[in-house]
């Protein structure tokens, strides 16, 4: 119960500092903005407008809780580590793994109070859209998957934090980790469709030593693609709950697996 308290307080210090960040602050501001300006850039399109705002909405939320998960989760320990508060901490009667969890958590409850945020001005700006273009023909609004679709955004970038504090973890520098987590973000949206070109088109034609590689990568890597539900929430398609169970779990261990692996680095790791 004790440690329980200890992780919730320094989780709970974590995401006030967050939002009392000016780097947080810049990032939420121009999604608001950008949120805002649905109804003008919606207009640019002749046909299907509220499509192309739900589409505006949800890539723009995906964008913006990547840079928070990244830049955000890179500061959260190199800061520590650059202001030697680190030391202070670590003398506290809290361990490095109790450390690393509350900052977790902390973290991802900032993106998750940032995407509600930005959920509810998204939602406004689509809402306004439809009423000043009712001549859409299409503009039904499936509100139910565009929610869902702002959950597994969630979900993917709970799991991107995890790999941010992995390469957090035994980085010296902000260089790193922050290259790592990009690489690791783009491989991850691409793999699915790297892996069905090799088994499909590219079948005769990849190098062999390619194809193992990009193997290897698939069973390695997550396959983020898998948490873009935004056809279905655009276009109303038909949802998998199946499937989409099965994604919620595999993103949920995942996350754990990786921030267990940050966990046993930490508490092995040297301050000079």
């Amino acid at each position: 119960m004790q440690n329980y308290y200890k992780i919730t307080s320094l989780a709970y210090i974590t995401f006030k500092g967050g939002i009392r960040d000016r780097t947080i602050h810049t990032i939420v501001l121009l999604a608001l903005l950008l949120l805002i300006s649905t109804p003008l850039f919606s207009s640019f399109s002749m046909r299907q407008v509220v499509q192309v705002a739900v589409d505006y909405n949800l890539s723009t939320i995906s964008f913006i809780g990547l840079l928070l998960s990244i830049f955000a989760g890179i500061n959260l320990i190199t800061k520590d580590i650059d202001k030697r508060s680190i030391y202070t901490v670590i003398s506290l009667p809290l361990s490095r793994s109790q450390y690393l969890i509350a900052k977790f958590f902390g973290l991802v409850s900032l993106i998750f109070f940032s995407l509600i945020i930005l959920t509810v001005f998204g939602s406004i700006s689509i809402k306004l859209t439809s009423y000043l273009y009712p001549q859409d023909i299409n503009s039904q609004i499936y509100w139910l998957k565009f929610f869902l679709s702002i959950f597994y955004i969630s979900l993917k970038l709970i799991i991107i934090v995890s790999a941010v504090f992995l390469f957090s973890s035994f980085a010296t520098s902000t260089f790193l980790p922050l290259v790592l987590s990009f690489i690791f973000y783009f491989i991850g949206e691409s793999i699915e469709e790297v892996k069905t070109f090799i088994e499909g088109v590219g079948k005769e034609r990849v190098n062999p030593v390619v194809k193992a590689v990009a193997q290897f990568a698939y069973y390695i890597f997550p396959n983020l693609s898998a948490y873009d539900l935004k056809p279905h929430a655009i276009y109303g398609l038909p949802l998998d709950y199946g499937n989409l169970l099965f994604v919620l779990l595999y993103g949920i261990f995942y996350a754990a697996i990786i921030l267990t692996l940050s966990v046993m680095i930490f508490r092995r790791r040297e301050f000079l």
